[in-house]
Order: C-alpha cells, then sequence, then structure tokens
C-alpha cells in the first residue's frame, strides 16, 4: 500500500495549482522581464522616441507648475532632458499657452511617481501596467481554455520581442490594455455572479413551491 508521501510526490496527488498565484508569478515574471529594458536607448542616443518625451514633459510641467502648459518648460530647456535632439514643440500656441495635442490621462497618471522617481520611475511603472495586463490576460484566457494552453498562450503573447521593446515604452497603450482586460474580466465575473444569484433564487423559489404544494 502506497504510503502517504509517496501519493502527496506524485502527480495525481498534487494539489491543483491556484490560478491566482500564478498570475501573480506571471506578473513579477512579466515585470522584471519588462524593467531589464530600463536604460536601453529607443533611437539614436536617446533613452525615449516618438511621443514619449512629449508625455514626460506634460509630466514635468504638472509637477513643477501644476498645469499642462509646456510653453515655459521649453523655454527653459526640460524638454532636452528626454532626449538627446531637442524635441519641436507641436501643437498650437495660443497667447502664452502651449497645450500640446495629448491626451492629459497619461501625464496625471504618472505625474506622482514622476516627483518621486523622474522618468525611470514613470517606466517602471508603465511596465507594472504592462505585467498586469499579461496576469490578467492569463485570469481571461482561463475561462475560455484550460492549463496549460492558456498560461503557453499568456506568457508566448507576453514575452513576445515587440511586447518586450514597448514593455517600458511612455505610452498610454500599456495601461490602456491593462484597463481593458481588467474590465473584461470584471465583466465576466460579474456576469457569473449574477447567474449564480439567479439560480439561488430560483432554487429558492422552486423549495418555497414544493412546500406550499405539500
Amino acid at each position: 500500500m502506497p504510503s502517504r508521501r509517496a501519493a502527496r510526490s506524485s502527480p495525481r496527488g498534487r494539489a491543483p495549482r491556484s490560478p491566482r498565484r500564478t498570475a501573480l508569478a506571471l506578473f513579477l515574471v512579466l515585470l522584471a522581464a519588462y524593467a531589464a529594458t530600463i536604460g536601453l536607448d529607443a533611437v539614436g542616443e536617446s533613452a525615449y522616441s516618438g511621443s514619449e518625451p512629449h508625455h514626460l514633459l506634460a509630466a514635468h510641467s504638472l509637477v513643477e507648475d501644476g498645469d499642462l502648459d509646456v510653453l515655459d518648460d521649453y523655454r527653459a530647456g526640460a524638454a532636452e532632458a528626454f532626449s538627446s535632439e531637442r524635441p519641436e514643440p507641436r501643437g498650437v500656441l495660443r497667447g502664452e499657452r502651449l497645450v500640446e495635442p495629448y491626451a492629459a490621462g497619461l501625464p496625471l497618471l504618472v505625474a506622482p511617481v514622476y516627483a518621486l522617481g523622474g522618468a525611470v520611475g514613470v517606466e517602471l511603472l508603465v511596465a507594472a501596467f504592462a505585467a498586469l495586463g499579461g496576469a490578467l490576460a492569463y485570469l481571461l484566457a482561463l475561462r475560455v481554455v484550460p492549463d496549460p494552453w492558456a498560461l503557453g498562450t499568456s506568457v508566448a503573447v507576453a514575452l513576445a520581442p515587440p511586447a518586450i521593446a514597448y514593455g517600458t515604452a511612455v505610452y498610454p497603450e500599456p495601461v490602456c490594455a491593462a484597463m481593458l482586460v481588467g474590465a473584461a474580466l470584471l465583466v465576466i465575473l460579474a456576469a457569473g455572479g449574477i447567474l449564480l444569484m439567479r439560480r439561488m433564487a430560483d432554487s429558492r423559489n422552486s423549495d418555497y413551491a414544493g412546500r406550499r404544494t405539500v
């Protein structure tokens, strides 16, 4: 007769893996992978490219001036800290105000982190959102297919070269992606909760009807 220790050590005797623990482990792995790209140059000798300097400059303006008017920040040369080539102002100058044509959501979100850790802190925050999106995508995939397919697909997508390359890019897409996946997961969980409540209500109604019949 096999011992309890042997039963525990066998694959059949192992307790099922907790999806939450797996999601947490995946989050930490993705965060480490994305954070490892901090400090790499995006274009030439510049750590930031595209609209990244403009998002960071808006966050800088929020921290230093409390507004999104970046005209004085351009004049002070603050934009040069985010690019080896001085970024050109974008948008329309209205009097003495220059508000660039970018959504204010990302600068508002990262401004507190920028005040504490500068641009590197913002990159870490973006990496955390990207890793959170990957972990939530795994939990969402479990609603469609079981492991190892859900985990394998999530890892393959989240650790693909484009995901690694943009894991710390100061763009709103990683934040929006994590929010969309989280919202989808919440909708599914809420729908499951509503369905469970309806089943419980139907069961209570059936019991009540049966008692009245008796």
